[in-house]
This record gives C-alpha cells, sequence and structure tokens, in this order.
C-alpha cells in the first residue's frame, strides 16, 4: 500500500469530521436567524414546492387515467372487483408520491473520474387501494447482488454489458398466504429502446426477538435476457436508538449470467444527530461458473447530511476496492453525491 494511497485515505476521514463540526455550526447559526430566511432561501422553497406539487399532481392524473382505463361499468362490477380494487368512486385521495434523485462524482485509481445520477421512485396509487404501485429508477436491482453500492460497481462484467438505463412498471400487490407477502410487477427495461419485462415476487418476514429478517424469492423474465431468479435473505438490527446493522446475501441467476452470481454485504450505521449518519459498508461478490471464484471485495464510509431542511443531503463516500481482474491491488475511491427529495416528504 502506497503513502499516497494511505494518505488519501486519511484525508477523506478528515474530511467527514471537519464537514461535521462546520455544518453543526452552520445549523446552529440558522436556528439563530430564525423561520424568515432570505429571498435566496423563499426562492429555493418556492422551486421545491411547484417541482413537489407537479409530481403529486402528475401521480394524481396518472391513478385517475388508470382508473378510468380498469373501472368496468358500475352495472358490470364484480364482489371480486370491488374486493381487491376497493371503492374506486372516491374523488379526494391522498397518494404517497415522493421522487428521489443523485447526483454526484466519483474518482477511482482505475477508472479516474466519473459522473453519477441515480434516480428511484415509488408512488401509491390509492383509488385501487394501494394495492397498485407506479414503480421506476435506474438501479436495476434484479442483476444486482451488493446491497447498498453503486450499480456499475456491483455487476458482473457479463451483466454490465446490456445494463438498461432504467425501468418504469406498475407494480400490484397480490395479497398474503402463510405470512408470504406476493406481488406482481408488469413495465419496460430501457436498453435504451423500451423492452417488455414481468417480475413475480415472494417475501417471508418475520422477527426473532429483537432481530426482523426477510426472505425473497424473485422470478423475472424479459424480451430480451429471457428468465431469471433473484434469491435473498435480509437480517436487520437496532442497538438502541442510534446504531444500525443489516446484512443482505443474495444469489442470482440468469440466462446471461455466470452461473450464480452472489453477493454479500454488511451496513454499519451510526446516528450521530437529527437525519446525520456515518458508517462503513463491507461487500463481497463471486460467481460459480465455470468455476466457482470471487471476483471482488469491497469497502466504503459513507457519511450524510442534511444541507438544506429535509430534502437536499450531501453524501460523501471515501472506500477502497480489491478487485480479481486488476490482481487484487489496493484502488481507492472518493463518490461525492448531493441527494434531491421531491413530492410529499
Amino acid at each position: 500500500m502506497g503513502r499516497h494511497q494511505i494518505g488519501l485515505i486519511t484525508i477523506c476521514m478528515g474530511l467527514f469530521f471537519h464537514c461535521d463540526a462546520v455544518w453543526a455550526d452552520e445549523n446552529g447559526k440558522e436556528a439563530s436567524r430564525g423561520e424568515g430566511g432570505g429571498d435566496s432561501e423563499n426562492m429555493v422553497d418556492k422551486a421545491h414546492g411547484s417541482i413537489s406539487d407537479y409530481i403529486i399532481e402528475s401521480v394524481d392524473g396518472f391513478d385517475q387515467n388508470l382508473d378510468r382505463l380498469l373501472t368496468p361499468e358500475e352495472m358490470e362490477r364484480s364482489r371480486t372487483f370491488d374486493r381487491f380494487f376497493g371503492d374506486r368512486s372516491l374523488e379526494e385521495t391522498d397518494s404517497r408520491a415522493q421522487i428521489r434523485l443523485g447526483v454526484g462524482a466519483e474518482w477511482s485509481e482505475i477508472d479516474g473520474f466519473d459522473l453519477d445520477l441515480k434516480f428511484s421512485g415509488k408512488v401509491d396509487l390509492p383509488r385501487t387501494e394501494n394495492r397498485l404501485k407506479f414503480v421506476f429508477d435506474n438501479l436495476n436491482e434484479d442483476d444486482d447482488t451488493l446491497a447498498a453500492f453503486k450499480k456499475r460497481e456491483s455487476l458482473s462484467p457479463a451483466l454490465q454489458e446490456n445494463d438498461p438505463g432504467g425501468s418504469a412498471s406498475i407494480q400490484a400487490s397480490l395479497g398474503e398466504i402463510f405470512n408470504i407477502k406476493f406481488t406482481a410487477d408488469a413495465g419496460l427495461d430501457f436498453n435504451p429502446e423500451p423492452v417488455p419485462k414481468f417480475k413475480f415476487t415472494g417475501r417471508v418476514p418475520w422477527m426473532w426477538g429483537e432481530t426482523e429478517y426477510a426472505f425473497s424469492q424473485r422470478v423475472f423474465w424479459s424480451s430480451d435476457d429471457g428468465f431469471g431468479e433473484k434469491t435473498s435473505l435480509d437480517i436487520k438490527r437496532f442497538f438502541g436508538e442510534n446504531f444500525f446493522m443489516k446484512s443482505s446475501t443474495a444469489g442470482i441467476w440468469s440466462e446471461r449470467s455466470e452461473g450464480v452470481d452472489l453477493g454479500q454485504t454488511f451496513f454499519f450505521r451510526y446516528l450521530l444527530r437529527k437525519q446525520t449518519t456515518m458508517g462503513i459498508i463491507l461487500g463481497a461478490q463471486g460467481h460459480t461458473e465455470p468455476e466457482a471464484n470471487m471476483d471482488l471485495y469491497l469497502i466504503r464510509f459513507p457519511f450524510r447530511k442534511p444541507i438544506y431542511h429535509n430534502w437536499i443531503f450531501l453524501v460523501i463516500e471515501p472506500g477502497v476496492d480489491y478487485p480479481e481482474d486488476h490482481g487484487w491491488q489496493f484502488s481507492p475511491l472518493i463518490q461525492v453525491k448531493t441527494e434531491f427529495y421531491f413530492g410529499r416528504l
């Protein structure tokens, strides 16, 4: 490990604590100014409010159009339809509409500088008693064995070749049988041309003492890539009010994967103060064919801080990669990202 590599990690960790101290001081100054704020702050709040209102109105319009499309004539409504979708004649609804947008830049010793854009949203459609949701993102979780890591880092080379730029789907809750919750998704992947994709998921959550477990089995199909399946186990535990731990284990098989792709993630997070967190993420990834082999080890040190009310957050995340295809060399990196939240917060 070279001196400049050790120095980079030391500087990043020092930046964490320096920024936290500066932001804490700024928070104290902002509190002393009162609620009035300046003209620039009001303009930013108005812009955020306008975008959030537009999102909520668009979602409500989408919900109304879907309602008109699916609702049969009143005389033809069946008990099964009413039992599944509820009273669809309600005019006033309260949709939980929220969109997350992350914009950032990353430097790594292997790839140099790279810009990163992430977006995701899951919108309830209340005229169906929230049994239907509109889901869209560019996270590609079906092919991702490593939770909490950047998408391009956690995909094997075979999967990166056809990695979709985004997806959109309607998700339906199919009910619960013997504590197994079933959902089905129908939508499109964009590669960049639209490609039909369908998913069926069964999820079994349970508690054992203070620990929360969730076992999931998902089967998916797309017209380009054929069939695939993802099996995962998530374990979560809070220790007091400030410390949180999560373990995620996943295995993925698809018609374009190398046998079964396997991934393991450990995530530890500590709450420094309200909405300000720091932590450590450990990950490992491997595959089973043509022979069982490890591909990658990853370490991240995420620091997340609200910088404007409760809808703009700054994320600073230094880390280290140990990839097999680079001879297990120590490869430092750092990512700086701003996250924006719009809709109902």
